[in-house]
């Protein structure tokens, strides 16, 4: 029964659509409020279009205030909360999935 159910959820699993997402974008301090991360995010942007997808979704942590005022602009809205294991300082850490809206 165990076998049975582990392919129920494998079979759902792999039904599920699959979208891109961006994560783990950063831009050195110094070259900061340029522009450079809003031009990263549209071209993610374009290349996803151009490979056949419909929206793009963008991963980042609830406390990346300056990331998350990019994304804002650019017409990302909060569609899922993420919680985290606490990290090695023991600080529960929150990531959100942000869709276009």
């Amino acid at each position: 029964a165990e076998a049975t159910a582990a392919a129920a959820a494998a079979a759902a699993a792999a039904e599920q659509p699959m979208y891109p997402y961006i994560a783990n974008v950063a831009v050195r301090v110094g070259a900061r409020r340029l522009g450079l991360g809003r031009a990263l995010v549209e071209e993610a942007e374009r290349t996803a279009v151009e490979l056949g997808f419909d929206r793009l979704y963008i991963k980042v942590d609830r406390q990346n205030f300056g990331a998350r005022r990019l994304y804002d602009r650019l017409g990302y809205e909060i569609c899922y909360l993420q919680n985290r294991p606490p990290d090695r300082t023991n600080k529960q850490r929150q990531m959100l999935f942000l869709r276009k809206a």
